[in-house]
């Protein structure tokens, strides 16, 4: 006949294990809760700083809506990989750049590359576009042309705050007497070339066509011929959001190596 203490112990067993049970039922709970947030959070649209470069980031002031050849290529790549893209709007480059170096954002669009650029971005194998970089003057009677980087030996040329040209333009305005003025926005640089404040602006011949035809610049101001070149335009993603993401490894990689399709592969045209 049992004693009464091993009753007791009998029933101190079935207790635990029932405890048991229970413990590990909730732990399991806890477990597929956390995996459906991770798959929520993978769902979630990748973010992507951008600025107003148009024809290729248009933001349409009365609906705040982003388009542009650029976010089609881009949009296109994202439903490849089966995800879609939030666009984030920076009053600047420098700062939209800042974003996706820092992994405040998932990528930018668009950008250049360089080498220091390459350090916190991760570059794609095809550019996103192709765009044409071309020097806008002052109209002149008999119009002017490109003859070469010496020309702009001790003359005002305005760029893009932060805005890459090419690494051989780049580096010749670093070793020559060359006064470079940043802004933040093409329109600036276009007004201050029109009132006489630069000799030269720089950069996409595209986007000055767009300013000059939407501010009225066309009879004050002319793009020179030939062009300084063409440079590719990517879509980077940031190696900062990578590492705090590294359940998003395989999207980043379909990403990066998706090639961008004829119809929106733009070259710009002039």
């Amino acid at each position: 006949m049992p004693s009464l203490a091993t009753g007791r112990g009998l029933a101190q067993q079935k207790e635990w294990v029932i405890l048991y049970f229970r413990l590990t039922l909730i732990l399991c709970l806890i477990g597929a809760l956390l995996l459906a947030g991770g798959a929520s959070a993978n769902n979630q649209p990748l973010k992507v700083a951008t600025i107003h470069v148009p024809p290729f980031v248009v933001v349409h002031p009365e609906t705040g809506k982003i388009s542009g050849l650029a976010v089609t290529a881009a949009r296109h790549q994202a439903a490849q990989c089966k995800t879609s893209l939030e666009f984030v709007l920076s009053p600047a480059w420098n700062r939209a750049y800042r974003m996706a170096a820092d992994g405040i954002a998932d990528g930018l669009l668009p950008t250049i590359y360089s080498a220091d650029r390459g350090a916190v971005l991760v570059f794609p194998e095809h550019p996103i576009l192709q765009t044409k970089m071309s020097l806008i003057a002052r109209r002149s009677k008999n119009g002017q042309a490109f003859t070469g980087l010496t020309m702009l030996n001790r003359k005002r040329v305005g760029k893009l705050a932060g805005g890459l040209i090419s690494d051989d333009f780049e580096s010749y305005i670093r070793s020559n007497e060359v006064v470079v003025f940043q802004r933040h926005s093409y329109r600036s640089l276009l007004e201050n070339l029109a009132a006489g404040r630069l000799d030269f602006v720089v950069g996409d011949r595209q986007v000055f066509k767009y300013y000059q035809r939407e501010y009225g610049f066309n009879d004050k101001l002319e793009r020179l011929e030939p062009i300084l070149g063409t440079t590719p335009q990517y879509f980077a993603l940031s190696r900062k959001s990578l590492a705090a993401h590294p359940d998003s490894k395989g999207l980043f990689e379909c990403l990066l190596n998706q090639p961008v399709g004829r119809s929106v592969n733009p070259t710009a045209a002039d």
